[in-house]
Order: C-alpha cells, then sequence, then structure tokens
C-alpha cells in the first residue's frame, strides 16, 4: 500500500505542476485521485501497443502484480441466527 500511496502523491504533485505552468499566481482546483483512477480503468481495459505505452509513461506498475492486488486475506463471514451460527 505504501508504494500505492507514494505514486499517488508523485501523480498528484506532477499534475499540480503541469496545471500550474501557465498561471501560476492562480488557485488550481482538481482531483488526483479521480484522474489516476480513470487513467487506471482506461490502462485496464487498453491492449497491445497501447497498453504498453500507457503503463511505460504513465504508470510505473509491477508487471506481475498489475495496477489492483489483494493486500488481505478474504474476510470471513459468520451469521447468527436464533437457532445457532451458518457460515
Amino acid at each position: 500500500m505504501d508504494s500505492l500511496s507514494k505514486a499517488n502523491g508523485t501523480f498528484a504533485i506532477q499534475v499540480l505542476k503541469m496545471l500550474c505552468q501557465d498561471r501560476p499566481s492562480q488557485n488550481v482546483f482538481f482531483s488526483p485521485l479521480s484522474i489516476s483512477s480513470a487513467l487506471a480503468m482506461v490502462l485496464l481495459g487498453a491492449k497491445g501497443n497501447t497498453k504498453d505505452q500507457m503503463a511505460r509513461v504513465s504508470f510505473p506498475i509491477n508487471k506481475k502484480e498489475g495496477l489492483v492486488s489483494t493486500p488481505l486475506p478474504p474476510p470471513s463471514v459468520s451469521v447468527l441466527s436464533g437457532r445457532g451460527a451458518f457460515q
């Protein structure tokens, strides 16, 4: 998770610098998480050369894990009722 936080922070700073380049004295409002989420969805749908170029330029991703990894095991769920516990 630390690498994801660091990557999102780096991306946010890069986008902020780009947006402030032309008019550094004006306020800027943007959502870096929304932008990175949208680009991640586009990357997940891309194939071939487009996917390779996007991954190389936009996202420093681990090729084995991809963009999404599950750091926690699936939860175990128990449902309690008046007659006992069901799993």
